[in-house]
């Protein structure tokens, strides 16, 4: 048996090994992203997330106390750095005898693992996984009003788009299915950590006629990364009330 602990950021995660499973402990504002985190670093299929929505004041803390330097908290004496408020789960993943979810029928259980775990904690909301074309999509399914009460949550990247199929830059494709998101539901997407070379540079040509975005967007970073396990996470920022769209590529 073998464990590891992070701590870092203000969140502890613990992910311990058997010769069939791994048991996986995480305390942080984002608890099942971190915990996809964790599954991705096992797996070689892609587990996409969109994240919950925190619009209630209950579901946020300040954390500028640690996260601001001494420095930092005097020169901008009434800077406030607003996160999720941090939650906890545990869950034990379906792991091979190396360790690893060797392929999509131990990823999806690992996932369900993770999800059923969030959905009995105290955490804000709960999400759902969908498997299409072996790839993995995890979005809110419940989330907390402005009020406090728990509400249906509606995906912003079930949101219904449509291309013509012809060739482009990838980042004015990107723009062209944020614009679609934007019209439809009113929600901002922007940009985030992304391999900014392969969205200026690469031009595809991707058709999708009334097809949710998220799958869209995934196949926007299969053109892009033929062959590589490359994924999104679309983290809401409760401040600026914008999701930020991050890209990575998985290190074979």
């Amino acid at each position: 048996m073998k464990g590891q602990a992070l701590v870092a950021g203000g969140f502890c995660l613990l992910a311990v090994s058997t010769m069939a499973q791994t048991r996986v402990e995480v305390t942080a504002p984002r608890p099942v992203y971190e915990a996809i985190l964790k599954l991705q670093s096992l797996s070689r299929v892609a587990i996409n997330y969109e994240d919950l929505r925190y619009d209630s004041a209950n579901d946020v803390e300040d954390a500028s106390g640690w996260i601001l330097t001494p420095q930092q908290r005097q020169d901008h004496p009434n800077a406030k750095v607003i996160i999720p408020k941090a939650g906890s789960l545990s869950a034990t993943l379906p792991t091979d005898g190396a360790g690893k979810l060797p392929d999509v029928s131990t990823t999806e259980q690992a996932l369900a693992a993770v999800l059923a775990a969030q959905s009995a904690s105290n955490t804000p909301g709960t999400l759902h996984s969908e498997l299409a074309g072996g790839v993995l999509f995890v979005e809110p399914s419940e989330q907390h009003s402005a009020q406090g009460f728990r509400v249906s949550a509606t995906p912003i990247l079930d949101t219904l788009v449509t291309l013509d199929g012809k060739e482009a830059l990838a980042v004015d494709v990107f723009e062209y299915i944020v614009a679609q998101i934007r019209n439809a539901s009113g929600a901002k997407l922007t940009l985030g950590t992304v391999p900014i070379g392969a969205f200026l540079q690469s031009k595809v040509a991707l058709k999708a006629n009334g097809e949710s975005a998220k799958f869209v967007l995934a196949k926007l970073l299969a053109a892009l990364f033929p062959g590589r396990t490359a994924f999104y996470h679309a983290l809401y920022d409760p401040v600026l009330q914008v999701y930020v769209f991050n890209v990575a590529v998985k290190l074979e």
